[in-house]
């Protein structure tokens, strides 16, 4: 009797139990669109915040997700910096516990990652609708006709 050849070589196929050798690498731009997701998300958070580049970036069209966020990206933890802009009348440390835990679940369920803190930094507030908040024009005549408090 004649047994086959293969059934006593070893299989060419990767068993799910045996480990590969490599590395898993997770560049930070990752994170950070990942973090921009899952912040612009939730409730109470009207956008992202950036420099002056990135608003240069977006009056030529270039819209980023990564805008006003940093990271930095270890082989199992990360750090998040975020800015953001706060929709008027929204609880603040609300706002910020809804992200830490929308960005946090996002990226360790995307990337196993661990993330080790998360910053917030609001810049600015504003409303959802098209009545942007800011000084009025009359706001400002008024101030320019009463009497300097200093000098």
């Amino acid at each position: 009797m004649q047994q086959n050849q293969n059934s006593n070589s070893p299989s060419r196929q990767p068993n799910s139990n045996q480990r590969i050798p490599g590395k898993l690498k997770i560049d930070d731009n990752v994170v950070q669109k990942i973090t921009g997701l899952a912040a612009i998300q939730t409730d109470g958070v009207l956008s992202m915040s950036g420099g002056p580049m990135e608003g240069l970036k977006e009056a030529l069209g270039r819209k980023s997700l990564r805008k006003g966020i940093s990271t930095e990206v270890g082989e199992k933890q990360a750090a998040i910096d975020l800015n953001i802009i706060i929709e008027y009348d929204k609880s603040i440390p609300e706002v910020y516990r809804n992200v830490t835990n929308n960005v946090t679940t996002a990226i360790e369920k995307m990337t196993g990652l661990e993330v080790v803190e998360l910053n917030l930094y609001v810049d600015d507030i504003d409303t959802a609708d098209d009545s942007k908040l800011g000084d009025r024009k009359e706001n400002k005549e008024e101030t320019s006709t009463t009497t300097p408090r200093v000098q």
